[in-house]
Order: structure tokens, then C-alpha cells, then sequence
């Protein structure tokens, strides 16, 4: 049954907490002490049991003054046009009372339902984006807006990495992935929300690369990366820029890691391409990503030499080295930052290994990104609290990374490494069955099987593809 299940179909995540059954619980337990509470002492004055002097005074003073006024002002005097309002109240407060119960909101689901409905249809996207724009002034982000626009792409990647859509859909997937940046960087942004739009671009860039040969929506989108480094960088010039191609800029600050993506950028965008990269903006297209890839290729392995000395850091720090002090990475970047820069760095990877058409490039920076996060684990109790300021850190560097998405795309460039090897060997000029055989082949598969394994369920292929 597995294959009939879709996560386009399938309903946005729940309004929900974590804990919902002792939520519920909870909640059902808080009415039934408000309703011994407050029906208990309504029906002893009801069937007048209470005394009328003494402590029931009070409570006969309340039934009398407040109870039956309203109800008279609000019911008898107005009835039976009162029984509208009385009944539209009592239907509202009942729809209340289940959503409350049962831990769900009974505005958010039809409201995240609308934005959906409204983000699909791209006619709709300037107005979504003067909306929230008005709406960001006043101090009200749109953030279900950017959470439901966030879901439709996210199930747009996941269709394209199965290779499931057609032109159109990778055409919205680019408009999707625009609206989002769009409602990102608005006046008013955070530094962490430019950031996230860095990484937005770049992983539907590179899925959109990936996934189609004739890379539609790819001229839309290449024009990204300056507008988000205009916001990030102070001042930044075309002189900067190419200065800082020839520096070994390889540990994961911000600087570089935009810089990854303005190059990736120039590839398909001239007016960047010529910003950046001056002179060297004409040459023929062979040649520009030869020298994209070659710096790419220098900073990404900068990059995974220095997650391996920060896992030697925590290791060192775990197994108790005496006067050893844990540093935290990247001290001058706030917190909320830090996830962004490990995605920037690990989408780095990718980019350069369908630049290069060369997996193991990705698939080192994977082995050194998990091992990264698993060193976590090392600590105890005791150890944790002495550098716990330093672990949040750490944990938010590498936070949800590896993903299943990055697995299956290292299976598909691995596959394709592997089939165009097959067909070399094929075509050569000393091709023989008895030297190489299929047995041979399937062997060397083994490893697209594995990865494909590490993406999970999400990313099988059903039977006959």
C-alpha cells in the first residue's frame, strides 16, 4: 500500500503539540472541574436548596440580579427573533469547545487551506506580496503565508527529485520558489530570513539543474543570489567579489558561502557573471565552469576540513582532555543563523558535484556533516553542562542535516556516474563479457542501493521505474 500514498494529496502538518494526549487530557479534566464548579452551585439555587440567608445569599443575589437580567435584555424581550443570535452563539461556542478539546485550531486549518489554494495560483502572487508587505509594516509577518508556500515547494522538490513533473510544474516550482523569497526579504526582514531565502534559491536551483536538462525557470531565478548579497553584504562591489575568488575562503562565514552562490549563479545569469567575474565573464562556457568548479572545489574541501577539526574538537572535549576548552563555531553569527549556514555549506557540495558530475565530492562533505552531528552524542551528563553553550551551537550548525533529499540526490548522480561508466565500457574498443561481467556491474551498483536506502521510503521508486 505504500505506493498510494502521496505527499502532495496528503493534509499540511497539524496545529498540534507534541504532547496532545496529555493535552487533552488535561483539557477535558480543566471542563469537568468548571462544570461541577460552576453547575453544581446553579442548580442548588435552581431548586432552591441553598439557604436564602446566610452563605446562599450571595449566590440568590447572582442568579437574580446579573443572570436574569441578561437573559431578559438578550432572550425574553426580543424572542423569537433572539433565538438567531443565541443560536449562531451557541453553534460557535460549541465548534470552540471540540477544536479546544480535541488540541486544534479552528482557524488555522481552514485559513492555511485558503493560502494554499491562493499560492497555487500565481495570479494571485503580487497582491500575496503587497498583502504581506502592508501587513509586515504593522508588525504581522506573514508567517502562515511563507509556511504554505514553503509546503506546496517542498512537495514540488520532492516530485522533481522522483522525477514526476512535467514543464509546467517546474515552472511553478520557479514561481513558488520567487514568491517565497519575495515574501522573505521584504523590508523589515531578519538577517536569519535572508539567509533562508539563500537557502531556498539555492536548493531549487539546483533541483531545477538537476532534474531537467533544459533547466526551465533556471534564467528566473539566476538573478536571485545578487539581490540577497546586495542585503547581506555592506557595499559589496564587483572588485570584491573578485578578489575574493583568488582567496581560500573556506570556513563557513556567510562572505563565502553567498560567494558559492553568486558563481553558480553566473553560469546562467551574464549580467552577475559580468559583475563578478569581470573580464572572465566572456569566455566560453566550458571554460567558465571549469574555473566555478575549481574554486568550488577548493572551498567545499576547506569547508569539510574544518567540520572535521570541529568534530575533533568535541570528541577531544567528550573523552575529558584536561585543560582543553571546547570553541564554539562561528562565534561572531547569532544562533538562528547557524542552520543556514550548514544548509549553504552542504547545498556548496551538491552544486559542485552535478558541476563536476562527480558525487564522492558531496558525498565527503555527507560523511563529514553526520559524523559532525552524531559526535553529539559522546557527551554526558556531567560534561554537557560544562559546555553547554558551546553544544547549542554545534547541534544548530548541523541541525536536520544530512537530509533524505541530499541521499537521493547522491543516488542519482552516483546512478548516472555509474551508467555512463557502463556505456565507456561498452563502447571500448576492448569490451568482452568474460572480463568484466553483469555480476560485475550489479556489484557496482551497490552503492546507489545503499543510498538510495539512506533517502527512505519518501524517495522510493515504485515497481517498473
Amino acid at each position: 500500500m505504500e505506493m498510494f500514498r502521496s505527499s502532495f494529496l496528503k493534509a499540511p502538518p497539524k496545529n498540534t503539540r507534541e504532547n496532545r494526549a496529555v493535552v487533552v487530557r488535561r483539557r477535558l479534566a480543566t471542563l469537568f472541574g468548571l462544570t461541577l464548579l460552576l453547575g453544581i452551585p446553579s442548580l442548588l439555587v435552581f431548586l432552591e436548596i441553598l439557604p436564602k440567608d446566610g452563605f446562599g445569599h450571595p449566590f440568590y443575589w447572582v442568579y437574580d440580579h446579573i443572570y436574569l437580567t441578561l437573559k431578559g435584555y438578550t432572550f425574553h424581550r426580543f424572542f423569537p427573533a433572539s433565538l438567531i443570535w443565541w443560536g449562531i452563539a451557541l453553534i460557535l461556542f460549541l465548534f470552540w469547545l471540540v477544536f479546544y478539546l480535541v488540541d486544534e485550531s479552528m482557524l488555522l486549518s481552514p485559513h492555511r487551506d485558503l493560502m494554499r489554494f491562493v499560492v497555487r495560483r500565481s495570479g494571485f502572487h503580487d497582491r500575496l506580496t503587497n498583502s504581506a508587505a502592508w501587513f509586515r509594516k504593522r508588525g504581522f509577518p506573514p508567517l502562515l503565508l511563507i509556511e504554505a508556500t514553503d509546503k506546496e515547494r517542498a512537495q514540488l522538490l520532492t516530485r522533481l527529485d522522483m522525477g514526476q513533473t512535467d514543464a509546467s510544474e517546474q515552472d511553478r516550482l520557479a514561481l513558488l520558489t520567487l514568491l517565497q523569497l519575495r515574501l522573505l526579504t521584504q523590508p523589515g526582514a531578519h538577517i536569519s530570513d535572508y539567509f533562508r531565502a539563500a537557502v531556498i534559491w539555492q536548493e531549487s536551483f539546483l533541483c531545477l539543474r538537476q532534474g531537467s536538462k533544459k533547466r526551465p525557470g533556471a534564467t528566473d531565478l539566476a538573478e536571485i543570489p545578487a539581490s540577497i548579497a546586495r542585503h547581506l553584504m555592506v557595499s559589496p562591489s564587483a572588485q570584491r567579489w573578485r578578489v575574493a575568488l583568488e582567496e581560500n575562503l573556506g570556513e563557513l562565514d556567510g562572505g563565502s558561502l553567498m560567494l558559492d552562490l553568486l558563481l553558480v549563479a553566473a553560469l546562467f545569469h551574464a549580467e552577475t557573471a559580468e559583475q563578478l567575474l569581470g573580464e572572465r565573464a566572456s569566455l566560453p562556457p566550458s571554460e567558465l565552469r571549469r574555473i566555478v568548479g575549481k574554486y568550488l572545489l577548493d572551498a567545499v574541501e576547506a569547508r569539510r576540513h574544518h567540520l572535521d577539526k570541529l568534530r575533533h574538537q568535541l570528541e577531544t572535549t567528550a573523552f575529558g582532555a584536561r585543560g582543553y576548552v571546547l570553541e564554539p563555531p562561528c562565534q561572531a553569527i547569532p544562533n538562528e543563523v547557524l542552520p543556514f549556514l550548514g544548509q549553504l555549506a552542504l547545498g556548496s557540495a551538491l552544486d559542485l558535484a552535478v558541476l563536476r558530475a562527480e558525487p564522492s565530492h558531496a558525498l565527503a562533505f555527507l560523511e563529514s556533516m553526520e559524523t559532525l552531528g552524531l559526535a553529539h552524542q559522546l557527551f554526558d551528563a556531567e560534561t554537557e553542562e560544562t559546555c553547554a553553550e558551546a553544544l547549542v551551537r554545534f547541534r544548530a550548525l548541523t541541525e536536520g542535516l544530512p537530509r533524505c533529499r541530499d541521499y537521493h540526490r547522491c543516488a542519482r548522480l552516483a546512478e548516472e556516474k555509474q551508467a555512463r561508466r557502463h556505456q565507456e565500457w561498452v563502447n571500448s574498443a576492448i569490451h568482452r563479457d568474460d572480463l568484466i561481467t553483469p555480476e560485475d556491474h550489479a556489484l557496482a551498483e551497490a552503492r546507489v542501493r545503499t543510498l538510495r536506502l539512506a533517502a527512505g521510503p519518501a524517495f522510493a521508486l515504485k515497481e517498473g521505474q
